[in-house]
């Protein structure tokens, strides 16, 4: 005992005998066999108290400490062997995790590269489906521009085969007309006894000639047909100059009432001729193909010699005249081209001014009417209907009228005011072009342009827009395609910005781009 407690010593366990053998220690042997023959009990003890004291302390104390070492190494290597246990397991734990991911991110890469397929094929059936219908709408597209077309084609050649044969018609009556007018010039038949010339019957039919328009042809007709106007041709001739031609209507009814005087009397066509070309201030005479000029105009009509009468009325009346002369001319009523020509050559275009604009439309009409005739010009509208009628479709031949060397001098007129004309439209537009640039420099400078330049602007606008139309429609008579007009491009900005030229932009003014002196010199004076 040791601080009152028991102090206990651990033992190595007894070694196991051997089955067969007897473990015998020396003591044992010595041991008297009385002792070993005799069962348990005191004397037994006795017996083994006495062999352990004849035992040597020092051997029991060294035996007792290496079985505790061994007992120690033997735990120590169990904890290695579990560590090691231990370890064998997380590592085992380890590759399976690893081996688990592994196959779950093959797994997954598997299910992403087939979805990434899948997706593909997708997009591949949609792309095919997206081309296959933009390749479906571009085919249904392109047949019905084919479809439409085939239907203009169709339509142009439809309108050309009937202006083709309305034309062809219109020149076949012509033809007939114009037999029947130069038939008359070797004589005329008597007139018929029944014809009244009673002078109240005689006069209202010349006043219904003056108002021929307000009339319809077939009365007119009637009437002449029952009446002996032998002593009133000059009077008629008079009458029907004096008309005031404002539709084409007009001129159809003028035209066959002095065919149906012209064949009847003598006379009629020189008297009217000579009446009708007073209205351009010249007379002309059939025997000695001279053209004079007249002094003041016609004296004996008040409408020409009245200071009311305006240049647009007067103009009406002329292209009214020029037109009725020209379709008598084509019809053999009148047979001299000599005073057309002089009118047609004294077509002024050299000012741009409002005379401009009228000389123009008598120009056109006189090409509308007997252009083609008279300057041997195809207009360019009937080229294009000819190409669109198709093959076997020519152009109709027309009677000869004048000779060549007229028609040339016909062509040259024509085309010379055709091309001042035109020069002086692209001039109108390249100015119109400098104007519109001119106000946005100054509205880019200044904010906004002076109203002096935006008037200016708007006038040169409106002078190019009003003579577009007539010179149009003279390119299309005489055969020639318009010039294209192209918009210029828009300045660059540093180009806005640079000094600008003050002779351009207005010296009228004297302080350039300044609005007036004061403003100069806030700016410019510091």
């Amino acid at each position: 005992r040791s601080n009152g407690r028991r102090k206990w010593v651990a033992r190595s366990a007894k070694p196991q005998p051997v089955p067969g053998e007897t473990s015998q220690t020396p003591l044992e042997e010595s041991a008297p066999s009385s002792n070993r023959t005799k069962g348990g009990g005191r004397g037994q003890k006795k017996w083994k108290t006495k062999q352990n004291e004849t035992k040597d302390p020092s051997q029991g104390k060294h035996s007792r400490g290496r079985n505790t070492a061994d007992n120690e190494e033997s735990r120590a290597e169990e904890r290695r062997e579990e560590r090691r246990r231990k370890r064998a397991e997380k590592e085992k734990q380890r590759k399976i995790a690893l081996e688990q991911k592994r196959k779950a991110e093959e797994e997954r890469k598997r299910q992403e590269a087939e979805e990434a397929e899948r997706q593909r094929v997708l997009e591949e059936e949609r792309r095919a489906r997206e081309e296959e219908e933009r390749k479906k709408r571009e085919e249904e597209d392109r047949i019905r521009r084919e479809e439409e077309e085939q239907k203009r084609v169709e339509e142009r050649k439809k309108l050309a085969v009937v202006s083709l044969e309305k034309l062809k018609s219109q020149l076949k009556s012509e033809a007939k007309e114009r037999d029947a007018n130069l038939k008359v010039l070797g004589g005329r038949e008597e007139l018929p006894s029944s014809l009244t010339s009673k002078m109240g019957k005689t006069s209202a039919f010349n006043k219904k000639l003056r108002a021929l328009p307000d009339h319809p042809i077939d009365q007119l007709v009637a009437d002449f047909q029952k009446l002996n106007m032998r002593k009133y041709v000059p009077e008629m001739a008079v009458a029907i100059s004096d008309i005031k031609i404002t539709r084409g209507s007009d001129v159809a009814k003028c035209v066959r009432m002095c065919c149906l005087i012209h064949r009847r009397y003598e006379g009629f066509a020189q008297s009217l001729y000579s009446s009708m070309l007073r209205v351009f201030g010249i007379d002309f005479q059939e025997g000695n193909r001279k053209v004079q000029v007249l002094e003041g105009g016609d004296s004996d009509d008040e409408d020409n010699n009245s200071s009311e009468t305006s240049d647009k009325e007067l103009a009406m009346r002329k292209r009214g005249s020029l037109r009725i002369i020209c379709e008598l001319f084509k019809l053999g009523v009148f047979n001299d081209s000599l005073p057309i020509l002089h009118v047609v050559t004294g077509v002024q275009v050299e000012k741009n001014d409002e005379t401009l604009l009228l000389n123009l439309a008598l120009l056109n009409s006189f090409m509308k009417c007997a252009g083609q005739q008279l300057t041997g010009l195809v207009p360019t509208s009937l080229s294009d209907s000819v190409k669109d009628a198709g093959e076997g479709c020519t152009l109709p031949e027309r009677p000869t009228l004048v000779t060549s060397q007229v028609q040339d001098k016909f062509k040259t007129a024509v085309l010379r005011v055709h091309d001042h004309v035109q020069t002086m439209l692209q001039g109108l537009h390249k100015d119109a072009q400098r104007k519109r640039r001119r106000v946005k420099r100054l509205e880019m400078t200044q904010g906004e342009a002076p109203a002096k330049f935006l008037e200016e602007t708007k006038e040169v606008h409106l002078a190019f827009d009003t003579l577009l139309r007539p010179v149009t429609t003279l390119c299309d008579l005489v055969g020639q395609r318009m010039p294209e007009f192209s918009q210029e491009e828009e300045e660059k900005e540093e180009e806005l910005l640079e000094v600008m030229d003050l002779d351009v932009i207005g010296d009228d003014q004297g302080n350039g781009m300044f609005e007036d002196a004061e403003t100069q010199a806030f700016y410019e004076d510091l």
